[in-house]
């Protein structure tokens, strides 16, 4: 299907994005394997706990895989912080990757021009909230490509749970956000990023995309139960900078699941997102599209 819509004169770069693996990275491609990509991208929370011992096995699995991209670019999660309280310096450990530490991914900008920002989880931040006072998100530059983060904006993708109330017509569901912050949505609103990719909310994995009428199409994909998608609060306004919002939070929400059915542990829900980034040539605007 790539192939279909590629012509010799486009720049293509494709990029697959992942996230919220929790120390199950080795089970991944026994039930979703990766496809090509340039560039492999990782919005935190590689490990359940941040231990030296989770990094060192997730850092192994880098090294087994660095062959089949350019680039590996990750930026740390609140699970990647909180248990060593930011003391692990994941640019010495994650040796196989680029930890992107509130930075931009050099290497990625000479070789292909591409423009992506890397924003972690502040380790004193709480897994609820990672704005508020001392947050970082003023440091993300203007005009950038891609932005990953963690945690999503306010009102996209951020549903934790919900309930049905009211009878008969009246009946609606009512969304309870968590882990969002309306501090990303201004740093959003002022960069202008094309792309954000991020995770944190494992039962809130989907895409929106802008389609050529300037509306978002897409939402969530995470299913607690079989055939139900997860709710959501709706899709981002639509004066909402990005043209494609990705939230790859690939482990399940045990949680949600246990609640539902009776049953549940931890799996690999869902596969790496493959996105594909093409211009026309160097001065033009990169155009994104997910898969």
């Amino acid at each position: 299907m790539i192939s279909e819509i590629q012509n010799m004169d486009q720049q293509v770069v494709r990029l697959l994005h992942a996230s919220d693996t929790h120390n199950m990275h080795n089970q991944i491609e026994t039930v979703f394997p990766f496809p090509e990509a340039d560039i492999f991208i990782h919005t935190g929370d590689l490990t359940e706990h941040g231990a030296m011992e989770e990094f060192h096995s997730v850092n192994e699995w880098f090294g087994r895989i660095k062959h089949r991209f350019k680039h590996i670019l990750v930026i740390g999660g609140n699970h990647d912080v909180h248990g060593n309280r930011g003391t692990i310096d994941l640019k010495n450990v994650l040796s196989n990757a680029t930890v992107l530490h509130h930075e931009m991914a050099d290497a990625v900008l000479k070789e292909f021009g591409l423009q992506i920002y890397g924003s972690p989880w502040c380790a004193w931040k709480p897994s609820a909230d990672p704005g508020g006072k001392d947050h970082l998100f003023g440091q993300i530059p203007n005009a950038i490509d891609v932005l990953m983060t963690h945690g999503p904006p306010l009102h996209i993708f951020d549903t934790a749970d919900y309930e049905e109330v009211g009878k008969g017509k009246k009946k609606k569901i009512v969304c309870y956000t968590w882990g969002s912050s309306p501090d990303l949505n201004d740093a959003i609103q002022r960069a202008q990023p094309r792309v954000h990719m991020f995770g944190h909310l494992h039962e809130q994995r989907g895409v929106y995309q802008r389609d050529q009428s300037g509306n978002y199409v897409g939402g969530v994909e995470y299913q607690a139960v079989p055939g139900h998608r997860f709710p959501t609060t709706g899709g981002p306004p639509k004066d909402w900078p990005c043209d494609l919002i990705s939230c790859n939070a690939m482990c399940n929400h045990e949680g949600h699941e246990h609640a539902l059915s009776g049953e549940a542990h931890a799996h690999i829900a869902g596969p790496a997102r493959l996105i594909l980034a093409q211009r026309d040539g160097e001065h033009e605007h990169w155009h994104f599209s997910a898969f």
